[in-house]
């Protein structure tokens, strides 16, 4: 039960021989998943990352059952957790994610799941057309973590509607980068409740591009922030290294 799930792709063309198909060793991964008040959650999706290739891997048993739990085998390195609740359908709970370094068998014995509350958006251009596959990303004001929030990216009506727990949070919408629209961050967003932002609209925009080089070569990894040269406020930027 230990041997990691592998998923090679094969070309068949007639009788096709694979050869030795090797399954690594992996460790195994239990707990349970509940919420606040130790109710078992049916219908988790689990997704494993390895943090050092960024793949997230196949897996088998990645949902947990009607009592909460999960068992399923994880490779052994650093990675990342990701707990999926959009499933869970009698109630609303948020969503949860954090990272673990994996050497042998482990148990995460119960993974709570904080109550929810939606963030409700329709993102338009400046004529009124949705905006599409636009990703979004909710910040903690206070500490700048990203939340896990699973299916953020606005659908073909320009909708996107996330689950957070209750907080202060950062909003930023990041439009596909070839419909040339300016990213939009809203901030602060109190939640207690559910909350509705109505309709945003973002602003139509030009592109700047370039390439940053030392003596040594290209640099990769600079932060690029982008200021208006009158007021000095801070234009938001996606995907800006």
């Amino acid at each position: 039960p230990n041997l990691i799930t592998t998923v090679p792709d094969v070309t068949v063309a007639g009788v096709t021989n694979m050869g030795t198909v090797e399954l690594l060793q992996g460790v195994i991964m239990s707990g349970r998943c509940v919420d606040a008040l130790g109710t078992p959650l049916a219908g988790i999706n689990i997704d494993v990352i390895d943090l050092a290739t960024g793949d997230n891997l196949d897996l088998l048993g990645d949902v947990s059952d009607a009592f909460g739990a999960f068992s399923l085998a994880v490779p052994i390195g650093n990675l990342e957790l990701r707990f999926d609740a959009t499933p869970v359908t009698f109630k609303t709970v948020a969503s949860v994610a954090f990272e673990r370094v994996t050497t042998a068998d482990f148990d995460l014995g119960d993974v709570v799941f904080p109550d929810g509350f939606r963030i409700t958006t329709v993102v338009q251009k400046p004529g009124g057309l949705p905006v599409v596959n636009a990703d979004t990303d909710v910040a903690d004001v206070a500490t700048g973590q990203t939340l896990y929030t699973p299916k953020d990216n606005t659908s073909a009506s320009g909708l996107v509607s996330v689950v957070v727990p209750a907080g202060t949070y950062e909003f930023e919408i990041c439009p596909p980068l070839s419909s040339l629209l300016v990213t939009k961050v809203i901030s602060p967003v109190v939640v207690a409740a559910d909350v509705n932002l109505g309709l945003t609209q973002l602003q139509a925009g030009v592109r700047l591009q370039g390439t940053i080089s030392s003596s040594a070569g290209a640099v990769s990894g600079v932060d690029l922030d982008v200021r208006d040269s009158g007021t000095q406020a801070l234009v938001a930027t996606c995907n800006d290294n």
